[in-house]
């Protein structure tokens, strides 16, 4: 259920107008490989420990009565050292690759392709998880100012991961599509600098198969 509303990126509201007032799809991979950078990477690092050190107030008050919400704080504990990782090979390793793969039509490492579906399916299922345990985020069942914080901060820090995936598998991913198919039209070589290797290629799709927006 959670990660169904998670997947459903296309359903444009108030929340991806940042998203929408740019044509990223007319953007250069590297251009929208900053933008993922500059405003989710960076706004989730800013995100961890606001909400870790809220969680472990609201531990401290109400944990005996709730121990949903110990669980709650070990779940998110959890999912921070998870993303963190995650991030760091993105920076490192992978939106590098991407830029010099739109640039050169360089080679890419047959091992980026492995973990990145994997990955993006197990943040689906430990936002669940924190969804689940935090009562829906419902800010009507706050125990105090300090868990109405938790529960609002929570509930951003879905949202922003939310945008970030439809970025990018439905922005940045169908960009690398488009550059393929306009490579495979003109006849122009792999080495050309607006395509894509055909491993990249692979990469992409399985990566897209793990977030697939659902409709109906």
């Amino acid at each position: 259920m959670v990660r169904a509303a998670l997947e459903t990126a296309d359903a444009v509201g108030a929340d991806d107008r940042e998203c929408e007032d740019r044509d990223w799809l007319d953007a250069s991979i590297g251009e929208l490989c900053a933008h993922i950078v500059a405003v989710h990477h960076d706004g989730l690092r800013e995100a961890f420990p606001r909400i870790e050190a809220l969680l472990a107030t609201v531990v401290r008050v109400h944990g005996a009565e709730h121990p949903e919400l110990r669980d709650l704080h070990d779940a998110f504990c959890q999912l921070r050292t998870e993303l963190e990782r995650h991030l760091e090979r993105e920076e490192t390793v992978l939106f590098p690759t991407c830029r010099e793969l739109e640039l050169t039509g360089a080679a890419i490492d047959e091992a980026l392709r492995a973990g990145h579906e994997r990955e993006h399916a197990t943040t689906g299922d430990a936002l669940g998880v924190l969804r689940v345990l935090a009562g829906d985020y419902d800010v009507g069942g706050a125990l105090c100012n300090t868990h109405r914080a938790l529960l609002e901060d929570l509930a951003a820090f879905e949202r922003d991961l939310h945008r970030q995936v439809h970025e990018e598998n439905n922005i940045l991913i169908r960009r690398a599509r488009q550059l393929a198919t306009d490579r495979e039209a003109t006849g122009r070589p792999a080495g050309a600098a607006d395509s894509l290797p055909r491993c990249c290629q692979a990469w992409i799709a399985e990566q897209s198969r793990g977030w697939a927006p659902r409709r109906g």
